[in-house]
């Protein structure tokens, strides 16, 4: 027999000890342990007012352990919709656990002396009107749960069925003429979560009634006959507040609260109240209607006479603003409707802007007064901004007691629509030009009814004008159809004059001009200008001229306001009167003052400078010219200027200076020139540098390493203050 090897008898000794290990490997899954317990579920009765609800079941049970020892590591409630405790989804019962954790079911503490432990609990989110079974259940192991569990008996349950909403008497406000203020309280949604998401729908219902009916019958959401006014609960205490409106005068009404439930789909209402809406003497309008857009800044509204008062309507329509929000007749635009016989009343309200709130009511008004509607309608327009649209109504000439000159033109406008958006000037342009070169602008202020009206004054007589409506926007601006109206003329009539747009506009100065038209008649006797501040040339400073062959004259004016717009208008006289020319407008320029300049330091070479400098305020007058002073006294005596650039804002200004001294100190002061005059700024000086010294170098030098320049360039520059 062979001798094993050490090597060979390790290797066996291994196998056998694993065939032994593998044979002996025992199963430490525990296997039919669960818990020797007594566990009973059943409803709540103690301090449950209502065990069992539309969506959840409260529940009540006791575990009583056969010894301590007995282990329990969870305890809970399963429960499911069929005896057999399987659901559909995937056949698995849906479980429920008490909110006990296994240190708590260890703990003697929460135990009796018969070692019984008592649970309460509920199941939520279940649906109405279902059959639950339910059973308690406890597990000694939560690892192995399937082996290690052990049941109570199970208990039959229904939930209670979804029911309509439960909504207490309705609290009545005092009665107008056409109105009523209504409150209810919803009590029971209709199921059992408390919130105002449980109803669909909600508010009031209401009818006139002439005689004993079957209110409780008649009185259902969805009647022919039946007004509806639909308000939501207030979440915070779920009742229904509204204002009954579009009452008749001393009428009487009954009304009742609803609610519609969103679990069950069923209605609920209040009980049916009745009331009586006072009388009145003045009409009764409905609540005015939106009707819609009907174009740019343009809205349809329409109400109806709900009673005529005691005696006719004389009066209706709409009254608007954006600003009150209880709009009447005084202080806010107004929109008439015809009175055609029909109860109901439509209107176009135009000019409306895009993007902001008005406020509407209806009005009819008759002998006793002016009835409004009890609510007030917001409209909002939303859109883009287009041009306005604008036309004229009308010119009338106003002739000169004796006929012989027309002196004043009324020109009437309207605007048709603002294209949405808020006008920001509106008028009348006037020229004698076809195509309208060098109107006059004429501004007229819009009344309640969009028209607008300005008067030119003093035409020339015997002249054809050309006139046409404007109107702006932020869009833009947009003009009307052109009119042309002819003043009339006589032979023996006063001069026709024309005033020219005044020239060379300063801050006290301009040049007047002008020039007779037609003499009249007669020779020109005297010839000027009359000058004021107002528009109807009051106080007018008068300017004599001359004129010269052709008739035209021409004169400066002095010593005018600053910043200040001044009306001037030529005249002429003859041997039958003065005659006026046409008004014209100018405003003089605002005072200025020189400018104020800041010297740079500047940047000196041996033989030149490169100097700039900087205008910090113009004064209030454009700049003219900028440039340079440059001395070697320090009291800048027998200065060089050097003319400056300017940059394309003319603040910042640069030159060169040359043909300078090396070594030398130099003072330089910026300046800047406008209409007021000339303006410096601070003395700056700085020293030229030394000249190059130049020794041979390489290729002309016969000792090349002793070669080189000699001599730095360096600067000196400071400023003097």
């Amino acid at each position: 027999m062979k001798t094993i090897n050490r090597l060979q008898y390790i290797f066996l000794s291994l196998l056998v000890t694993g065939s032994v290990l593998t044979g002996c490997k025992s199963d430490t899954v525990p296997y039919n342990i669960a818990p020797e317990i007594n566990i009973s579920l059943q409803e709540a009765s103690e301090n449950v007012a209502e065990p069992i609800t539309r969506t959840a079941i409260f529940l009540s049970g006791s575990m009583q352990k056969a010894n301590w020892d007995v282990q329990v590591q969870r305890l809970g409630v399963q429960y499911a919709t069929n005896a057999g405790f399987n659901t559909d989804n995937n056949g698995a019962p849906i479980k429920y656990d008490f909110p006990y954790k296994a240190e708590d079911l260890a703990n003697r503490a929460f135990y009796d002396e018969t070692l019984t432990l008592r649970f309460n609990g509920n199941l939520g989110g279940l649906s109405p009107k279902t059959r639950y079974w339910a059973r308690a259940y406890a597990v000694s192991d939560t690892l192995y749960p399937e082996t290690t569990t052990a049941y109570g008996p199970a208990i039959e349950v229904t939930t209670k069925e979804s029911s309509a909403p439960t909504i207490e008497k309705i609290v009545k406000g005092t009665a107008t003429s056409v109105s009523l203020p209504v409150s209810a309280k919803i009590t029971d949604f209709g199921s059992d979560r408390l919130t105002t998401d449980d109803v669909t729908l909600s508010g009031f219902i209401y009818k006139a009634i002439t005689q004993q009916t079957d209110l409780q019958r008649e009185m259902l959401i969805g009647k022919d006959d039946i007004q509806t006014k639909f308000q939501s609960p207030n979440e915070a205490d779920s009742t229904i507040n509204s204002v009954l409106t579009n009452l008749a005068p001393g009428e009487r009404y009954a009304v009742r609260a609803f609610a519609l439930s969103t679990a069950s789909s069923q209605v609920g209402y209040s009980e049916i109240t009745t009331f009586t809406t006072q009388t009145t003497s003045e009409p009764a309008v409905s609540v005015a209607r939106n009707n819609g857009s009907t174009g740019a800044g343009q809205v349809s509204i329409s109400a109806d006479i709900l009673a005529a008062g005691t005696s006719a309507v004389t009066e209706r329509g709409f009254v608007y603003s954006r600003t009150e929000k209880v709009p009447e007749l005084i202080g806010s635009y107004r929109v008439q409707c015809p009175l055609d016989g029909n109860e109901t009343f439509t209107g176009t309200i135009s000019n409306l802007s895009v993007g902001v709130t008005y406020y509407v009511r209806a009005y009819a008004t008759n002998e006793a007064g002016t009835g409004y509607s009890s609510e007030t309608l917001e409209v909002l327009l939303s859109g883009t901004i287009s041009r306005p649209t604008v036309t004229i109504i009308s010119v009338s000439l106003t002739t000169s007691q004796d006929e012989t000159a027309a002196n004043m033109a009324e020109m009437v406008g309207f605007l048709a629509s603002n294209g949405g958006g808020a006008v920001e000037e509106i008028g009348f342009e006037l020229s004698e030009s076809e195509n309208m070169e060098g109107a006059e602008r004429f501004h007229g202020d819009l009344d309640a009814n969009n028209m607008f009206r300005a008067i030119s004054y003093q035409l020339a007589a015997g002249t054809t004008y050309y006139i046409r409506a404007f109107a702006q926007n932020s869009a833009g601006t947009a003009y009307s159809e052109i009119k042309t109206v002819t003043t009339p003329y006589s032979q023996n009539s006063v001069p026709s004059v024309v005033t020219v747009q005044p020239e060379d506009i300063s801050t006290t100065f301009a040049v007047l001009g002008g020039y007779v038209r037609n003499e009249g008649g007669s020779p020109i006797r005297a010839v000027g200008f009359q000058v004021s501040k107002s528009q109807d040339m009051s106080d007018p400073i008068v300017v004599d001229a001359n004129a010269n062959d052709q008739l035209e004259f021409m004169r400066e004016i002095h010593n005018l306001e600053p910043n200040t717009t001044y009306y001037v208008r030529a005249f002429a006289e003859n041997e039958t009167g003065m005659g006026y020319g046409n008004i014209r407008t100018f405003t003089t320029v605002a005072e200025i003052n020189v400018p104020n300049v800041k010297t740079m330091d500047a940047n000196p070479a041996s033989t030149s400078a490169e100097l700039s400098g900087m205008v910090e305020n113009n004064g209030g007058g454009e700049i003219r010219n900028a440039g340079f002073e440059l001395s070697t006294e320090p009291s800048m005596a027998n200065p060089t200027t050097y003319p400056g650039t300017l940059d394309a804002n003319k603040v910042q200004f640069h030159t060169s200076a040359g043909n300078l001294q090396p070594s030398t100190t130099y003072y330089v002061r910026a300046y800047a020139v406008n209409d007021a005059g000339t303006g410096y700024g601070e003395t700056v000086t700085f020293t030229t540098l030394e000249p190059e010294t130049v020794t041979p170098g390489e290729g002309d030098n016969p000792y090349p390493s002793q070669g080189g320049v000699k001599g730095q360039r360096k600067a000196k520059a400071t400023t003097k203050r």
